[in-house]
């Protein structure tokens, strides 16, 4: 029996693993993908923006820094270029804005160059980014970070489009528009791209003919990936070594004198300990919860109501194996709790098992 306890232990955690291995590498590319000018055509008559009164301005972008600030929050730096043709320069004001920055946004012209008749026009930013973000899956999750652009004319006919022929590769499943030392710190990038998405609003903002409502935004994604090993070491470690702890406790509960001696183990004992261990676990979850203070159950924490529920049936057990007359014959408690030590850990990891099958179905 203990070897088939052992084994199905081993084996619900080795499922546990393979579901996380699955999830942190399973990507597939975004089906909204721009990846040429056709497709641009395309999106735009979707749009109904393919009349000649709407000028296009193939616009990109390029990021020297990004990383997140807070849970909701992405800092974001680098270059931002527009191309005008001849017949476009001085009709159409020149620049971009950023509808999603909030408290930092810094953008200056860095240049200004004519190139095979073609005006670019470039600026430096920087610009904190809120965004909201979803942090069901936690610590095993992707995000996608979107810097949306926008004309610099409220009410104008100007439609932003990528500038495809500033990348090298902007093949589906590539990273462009990034700084190759860019840091991105316990992340990494799956791949980049542009899309343009549709913006509904209830209002005309008070204009008769207004443009702005049907034309869709440009936005450059950044689609990144939590290095999870960082998390998974500190709660999981943690999370394993008192739930190893509990389990001695279990294995201490016995009728025979000369044990009970040796383990010096009363009842009073085993739930102070209990005790000390889910003051242990609540710290390490209420850090859990600080970091993402907006959002819902993320999966992480469903480990630590696990351990909630074994720290509490540990010291309920114990009690009531400690003050039966005759424990060791009756029921659950026959021969020293040996159906409670054989079940705890293939229990343990089959309900971790099912919780991660159900979160990431």
């Amino acid at each position: 029996m203990k070897t088939i306890a052992t084994l199905l232990s081993i084996g619900f955690a080795a499922l546990v693993a393979l579901i996380w291995y699955q999830e942190h590498t399973f990507y597939l590319p975004n089906e909204n993908e721009l990846l040429n000018d056709a497709d641009v055509a395309q999106h735009l008559q979707q749009f109904d923006l393919t009349h000649e009164r709407y000028a296009q301005i193939p616009t990109g972008i390029y990021l020297d820094s990004l990383h997140f600030k807070s849970a909701n929050d992405v800092y974001v730096s680098g270059y931002v270029w527009q191309e005008f043709a001849p017949e476009n320069l001085g009709s159409i004001r020149e620049g971009v804005i950023f509808p999603d920055a909030v408290e930092t946004l810094t953008i200056e012209e860095a240049y200004r160059i004519n190139v095979d008749g073609v005006t670019v026009v470039g600026w430096y930013f920087e610009a904190n980014l809120r965004q909201a973000f979803v942090y069901k899956n936690y610590p095993i999750d992707h995000k996608t970070i979107w810097i949306k652009l926008l004309p610099k004319d409220f009410d104008s006919s100007v439609v932003l489009v990528p500038s495809f022929r500033s990348y090298e590769n902007i093949s589906p499943g590539s990273s462009f528009g990034l700084a190759t030392d860019i840091l991105l710190e316990g992340w990494s990038v799956d791949e980049t791209y542009f899309d343009l998405v549709a913006v509904k609003f209830d209002t005309n903002f008070g204009l008769a003919d207004h443009h702005r409502s049907i034309v869709p935004e440009l936005t450059y994604n950044v689609v990144v990936k939590r290095e999870f090993m960082s998390a998974f070491l500190v709660n999981i470690t943690m999370l394993l070594v008192s739930m190893s702890l509990l389990f001695s406790l279990v294995m201490m509960m016995t009728t025979k004198e000369a044990l009970k001696n040796a383990y010096d183990l009363s009842v009073s004992g085993s739930i102070g300990a209990s005790a000390g261990i889910f003051f242990v676990v609540l710290i390490a979850h209420i850090s859990l919860r600080e970091k993402f203070p907006s959002s819902g159950i993320v999966y992480l924490e469903y480990f630590y109501i696990l351990a909630y529920v074994y720290i509490l049936l540990t010291a309920l057990t114990s009690y009531l194996f400690n003050t039966k007359t005759e424990p060791a014959y009756t029921g659950l408690f026959k021969d020293d709790a040996y159906a409670i030590k054989l079940l705890y850990w293939p229990v343990y990891f089959f309900v971790l098992l099912f919780i991660t099958w159900a979160n990431f179905r």
